[in-house]
């Protein structure tokens, strides 16, 4: 009667340790080349302003790729001055009035939208302004300047912080996803001058409206409450 042999096969971990090994140098050394070409490559980013300061805002607009100031409070308050108080009685007057009303500077025209409505009965009358809002546009030919124009010195940006001292104003500006280039641009010519800046996120479309009635949050001007009913 003969034994059966028993067999025995030896298994070898030194295959799998090379292939482990060959894995790991690879990642190490695609991990090295990353770093290597992100060395080459920088971006400053700098966070909007939000340190509180006491100096006034001289606000820019960057869109499509171009930069002009932003003129809506200068506007406005020369919209609003000499505009009657609206009243009971002239409800129909005050409408006509802003809706014909026009002001306009060498880069914008605004004008006014403006809806009452006036109700009598027996014993009251009573007014109110439904809908009222501001409409800036730019003047025919105005585009804005691109990051190549501003660099002269007679651009209208660098004659614009011309007038305005640093101890007195910061920029701001208002940005589209489009105009980092122009905006990174202004900037830095600001700061050449001693002016601070912050930015905001924003994106402009022309005409650009700004609602006070229904109320938005912007509030009211001219001598009248937004939305309220005037009676007597």
């Amino acid at each position: 009667m003969t034994r059966r042999g028993q067999s025995h096969v030896d298994m070898s971990l030194v295959p799998l340790a090379d292939m482990l090994t060959n894995t790991v140098g690879i990642m190490i050394f695609v991990m090295i080349f990353a770093v290597l070409v992100a060395q080459g490559t920088f971006m400053a980013m700098h966070l909007p302003m939000v340190t509180p300061t006491k100096t006034e805002s001289a606000e820019f607009i960057c869109y499509d790729g171009k930069i002009l100031p932003w003129r809506l409070g200068k506007l406005s308050d020369d919209f609003f001055s000499g505009l009657p108080k609206f009243a009971v009685g002239n409800a129909t007057s005050f409408q006509n009035t802003v809706n014909k009303r026009v002001v306009s500077d060498e880069l914008y025209v605004m004008h006014g939208i403006c809806t009452t409505s006036y109700e009598e009965d027996f014993f009251s009358r009573s007014a109110r302004v439904n809908y009222f809002a501001l409409e800036l546009d730019l003047r025919p030919g105005v585009r804005g300047e691109t990051v190549a124009e501003i660099r002269s010195p007679d651009s209208i940006f660098m004659r614009e912080i011309a007038k305005l001292d640093p101890k007195r104003y910061h920029l701001t500006f208002w940005v589209d996803e489009n105009s980092l280039e122009v905006f990174r641009k202004a900037r830095e010519l600001g700061r050449d001058r001693q002016f601070q800046s912050g930015w905001f996120p924003d994106r402009m479309t022309w005409p650009w409206r700004y609602q006070l009635v229904p109320d938005v949050g912007g509030g009211g001007k001219g001598g009248y409450t937004p939305g309220d009913v005037v009676g007597i």
